[in-house]
């Protein structure tokens, strides 16, 4: 995005957002576009939740 480490944090929660958005649609993605469900499968795929697993 052309930040510095220092600028982002100096950002606030808003004003991050707000960069993030206008980045996405600069990118060619709505701002609020939810992710498709094939993709959310194909990330669960690849990583796993392994934090509620109990060493039995």
């Amino acid at each position: 995005m052309g930040y510095t480490p220092d600028q982002v944090r100096s950002f606030s929660v808003p004003e991050f957002g707000d960069i993030l958005d206008g980045w996405k649609e600069a990118h060619g993605l709505k701002p609020d576009e939810p992710m498709a469900r094939s993709r959310l499968d194909e990330l669960r795929a690849k990583y796993p939740d392994t934090s509620n697993k109990t060493d039995a």
